[in-house]
């Protein structure tokens, strides 16, 4: 997870790291289903910035690596969200917002996927980094920040839900 300018002063600064803590058991779920099914992972530490002035020393280079057919290690990023849903039909937004404009654009290396993870942690939405020409901005102020930030969406139709609950191989 990457530090934002939104968590500038201490109160939400140490609500990200709360955040922060909180998204572990999402990667460790998501590692979890790649072993059942039979992939080698790589969790990825988690490092704690002690305050955002400190943060850019802080970033991470990924949540975790999975080992893909041809033996390569692929970058995956995990979020968890706060909301239920199995499908597209049920997804909660009326966009698919992938990560913030600037962690996709200063990433290397650039996550292969995205899983983001529903409230139960039975279903993911699946975002392959390979959409990124077919990606728009969109700017907001996050539910979790104090200032505008710019993100980048997936059309709705590139995502691809699993069922978290059934090994696939």
């Amino acid at each position: 997870m990457t530090f934002i300018d939104g968590y500038a002063d201490a109160a939400t600064h140490a609500r990200f790291l709360d955040d922060l803590e909180r998204s572990a058991e999402a990667v460790v779920r998501m590692a979890m289903f790649f072993v059942l099914n039979g992939q080698d992972v790589v969790i990825k530490g988690i490092k704690r910035a002690p305050s955002h002035a400190e943060h850019r020393q802080y970033r991470d280079s990924g949540d975790l690596y999975v080992k893909d057919a041809d033996g390569k290690w692929r970058r995956t990023e995990v979020k968890h969200l706060k909301y239920a849903f199995t499908s597209g039909d049920d997804w909660p937004f009326p966009r698919f917002i992938v990560c913030s404009r600037y962690k996709w654009d200063n990433a290397s290396p650039k996550p292969h996927e995205f899983y983001i993870l529903s409230w139960d942690m039975r279903h993911a939405a699946v975002c392959c980094g390979y959409t990124a020409a077919d990606w728009t901005t969109y700017t907001t102020t996050p539910h979790n920040s104090t200032r505008e930030e710019t993100f980048w969406v997936c059309p709705i139709e590139l995502i691809k839900f699993i069922d978290l609950k059934v090994p696939v191989t």
